[in-house]
């Protein structure tokens, strides 16, 4: 058992606050980012955004109260603190940081049931463990608000672990699966496939990061519980779970490739397209299949569908990309018929009708 000490109690209850203050702050910037950016998204992200900033805000409250507590008002009561109830703050940051995760996964939960064609059992894994640990969060708090001493928080220790174990499980899950089904909408074509790239890798280090967190919460009060280095850790968590929401929401212009900020409208992040249909390209280059007129049509009608309602997968970052070639016959305009199709389908007609054409 690691000796209980100043620096691995009070010092290391410092050091979580400040560093979750900080992130909070970078936290509230990405919120009025976002409301500037993008005033058009639709009211239930904009609520949901602000319904986050409260929970942290009021977490952040609870971490400074709890601080404040046990280092300024009951300073030079150290060998009294050990016996006394836990202060009332501590405990309901737990059910405060465990409803930000929340919210958060289930967003991503809808993500992953999108990108795997509405996968109802890892969706259904994932919101499910998700439920759990927030129930079980919520009787962790419950229990360390009926406990009679600080001493005592060896009764809901498994408790604990549990929920924090389902914290990994969570974001492991997440982020394998978004990364898994990422693969497959690679089209072979190198402006697509880049953006898929850039979110495989946005979801694998934001999966890590959390998970890194989570596990380090798990690791320190497993072995460490009678000091607070693992609720310095925890106090963290919760930040890092809203900062990847609302990095998601703001970084869509710069996905979609416009390289600009000043946006004053709404404008979609993503292609939409059909997955399960699209052909593999039959060259290296798709002159073969679009003409002088051919065009990627944005079809989603706004950015936010990317987290929220069912929708098909969004793959592209062009608005609208025209190509033209060197043969004569290619120079003829696609079909009216044609344009209008999904862009699976029309994929399929154009080549054959580029075929067609040049046998005649």
């Amino acid at each position: 058992m690691v000796e209980t000490t100043i620096d691995n109690t009070f010092g290391a209850a410092f050091v979580g606050v400040t560093a979750s203050s900080f992130i909070f702050g970078i936290f509230s910037m990405q919120c009025y980012s976002y409301y500037e950016r993008y005033p058009s998204d639709r009211r239930f992200y904009k609520i949901l955004v602000g319904v986050l900033w409260l929970l942290e805000a009021a977490h952040s409250s609870c971490a400074c109260h709890f601080f404040y507590h046990y280092v300024i008002e009951d300073w030079g009561r150290s060998l009294e603190i050990a016996t006394e109830p836990i202060i009332w703050t501590l405990a309901v940051q737990v059910v405060l940081s465990a409803a930000v995760g929340t919210i958060v996964k289930v967003c991503f939960a809808m993500r992953v049931w999108r990108f795997s064609g509405q996968n109802v059992w890892i969706t259904g894994v994932i919101i499910l463990s998700t439920l759990v640990q927030l129930g079980f969060s919520v009787r962790f708090t419950i229990g360390g608000l009926m406990l009679r001493a600080l001493t005592d928080l060896d009764n809901i220790f498994t408790v604990a672990i549990v929920s924090l174990g389902l914290g990994v499980l969570t974001d492991v899950l997440t982020a394998t699966a978004i990364s898994w089904y990422l693969r497959g909408l690679k089209t072979g074509y190198k402006n697509s496939d880049t953006l898929v790239n850039m979110l495989i890798a946005y979801a694998i280090n934001t999966g890590l990061l959390t998970s890194a967190f989570s596990i380090a919460c798990l690791v320190t009060y497993g072995t460490m519980p009678n000091n607070f280095i693992f609720i310095s850790l925890f106090f963290v968590l919760s930040k890092l779970y809203a900062n990847s929401f609302l990095a998601t929401l703001n970084t869509r212009l710069v996905l979609r490739g416009r390289g600009t900020d000043n946006a004053h409208e709404t404008v979609p992040t993503f292609l939409m397209v059909d997955t399960g249909t699209i052909p593999p390209p039959q060259s290296t280059s798709p002159d073969d299949v679009f003409g002088e007129a051919g065009k990627l049509e944005m079809l989603a009608d706004s950015p936010s569908s990317q987290l929220g309602y069912p929708c098909p997968l969004q793959v592209g970052v062009h608005k609208e990309v025209r190509i033209r070639e060197d043969t004569v016959s290619s120079r003829q305009e696609v079909p009216r018929e044609i344009r209008q199709l999904t862009v699976s389908r029309r994929l399929e007609m154009t080549h054959s009708w580029r075929q067609r054409s040049r046998i005649c």
